[in-house]
């Protein structure tokens, strides 16, 4: 069997977040993630959160795996160093990120924001970018980078 955490086949690990309770253009948001990882990969773990159905149709040509959703994140924290790392949304996994020495790029839709504020397509709300970022540096110092989508 490949061990498909090895750096020459596995370059970038996604972990997903169901969007879908925000927002009504979530689907949006998820193409824009995928575009924006492409630039930099050539083969991607996408570790889905249990509640992610969401589309993530990479470019042929990227190697693309998917752990279960039904695998704790935490179980594969420890074969994920040298990958870049990408959150679609903060999860409590952060925690983790500074524990491990690992930098990580976490994802921003302000157009989710704005729709979550004003329309009634989301059922949860979606915080503002000050406090996904206070979160951020409060459990991982400045080892994360913001990417604005």
């Amino acid at each position: 069997m490949m061990n498909y955490f090895q750096k020459r086949i596995l370059d970038t690990v996604f972990f997903t977040d169901n969007l879908e309770c925000f927002s009504g253009k979530a689907q949006e948001y998820y193409d824009k993630c995928v575009k924006y990882i492409e630039k930099n990969a050539r083969s991607v773990l996408i570790k889905r959160h249990p509640r992610d159905d969401g589309k993530y149709d990479f470019a042929e040509g990227i190697r693309v795996q998917e752990v279960d959703s039904d695998v704790p994140a935490e179980l594969i924290l420890g074969r994920i160093q040298g990958k870049q790392i990408y959150f679609s949304y903060f999860s409590s996994i952060i925690i983790f990120m500074q524990q491990y020495g690992y930098e990580y790029n976490i994802m921003y839709s302000e157009d989710i924001y704005q729709d979550n504020l004003t329309s009634k397509t989301g059922t949860w709300h979606f915080p503002s970018r000050e406090k996904v970022e206070g979160y951020c540096k409060r459990f991982s110092g400045d080892k994360y980078n913001f990417i604005d989508l």
